[in-house]
């Protein structure tokens, strides 16, 4: 499976037949080896959980679920971790290309990343943030290689969503009836994909044409204020 077909695929409760909404994102593990959560829009644009162990079934077409009991009980923010459209570099600095489609297996691990210019593991990441490094070495570099010498007291930033998301346990419990949080207006930009390139201060392209827009694309196109420009791209 495609991550570009998997955002906005549906999800449908084989209980019932009734549609649950559709995937506007995922979260990943902290290695970026599997996806451990997705996140799904209903129909009244509210914002629900649902963990992949609870998935009935990874259609081609769909994605089937028992029951809505499925969805997870929890505060939802935006997720940060989205890597699609971020761009890769080795660790000797040499560009690796932007991230164009990551390949998922049905058991919901990462098979390979993909980008326009080249492919690796997941394996081979050793940090992903603002941009994505790769080890492309023998060497079994990780992150804790380049950490510094003397600890350094950091601000906790990780949203509650990941923390759910990586805290499987937590919701092996009686399900109860999820906690819906509205979602913001550019919420029907969610897993489209730009007619054209996404150009922004004359000659930055910020996203190529064909990009499926996640909610990582969004917030940075709120944060250069240009989310106008991106609606007029899928419209």
């Amino acid at each position: 499976m495609n991550f570009t077909k998997l955002i906005g695929m549906k999800v449908v409760a084989a209980y019932d037949g009734k549609s649950e909404g559709f995937i506007s994102d995922v979260v990943f593990n902290k290695n970026y080896t599997q996806i451990k959560s997705l996140v799904i829009v209903n129909n009244l644009e509210e914002k629900q959980i649902l963990n992949t162990h609870k998935v009935y079934k990874l259609g081609e077409d769909i994605i089937l679920i028992k029951n809505s009991s499925a969805f997870i009980v929890g505060t939802l923010q935006e997720n940060k971790n989205g890597i699609i459209n971020k761009q890769t570099y080795d660790i000797n600095g040499k560009s690796l290309g932007k991230i164009t489609e990551i390949i998922i297996n049905e058991n919901w691990k990462i098979d390979k990343i993909i980008t326009d210019i080249n492919e690796f593991l997941p394996t081979k990441i050793i940090c992903a943030n603002d941009y994505v490094i790769i080890n492309t070495e023998n060497s079994n570099l990780k992150t804790k290689n380049f950490a510094p010498k003397h600890k350094i007291n950091k601000t906790v930033t990780t949203t509650n969503l990941v923390k759910i998301a990586e805290n499987n346990d937590a919701f092996d419990v009686k399900p109860l009836t999820p906690t819906q949080v509205k979602v913001n207006t550019s919420l029907d930009l969610l897993g489209k994909r730009l007619k054209r390139d996404f150009v922004v201060f004359g000659n930055q392209v910020l996203a190529p044409r064909n990009t499926v827009i996640t909610s990582s694309l969004l917030t940075t196109a709120k944060q250069m204020n240009v989310l106008n420009e991106l609606y007029l791209l899928v419209n």
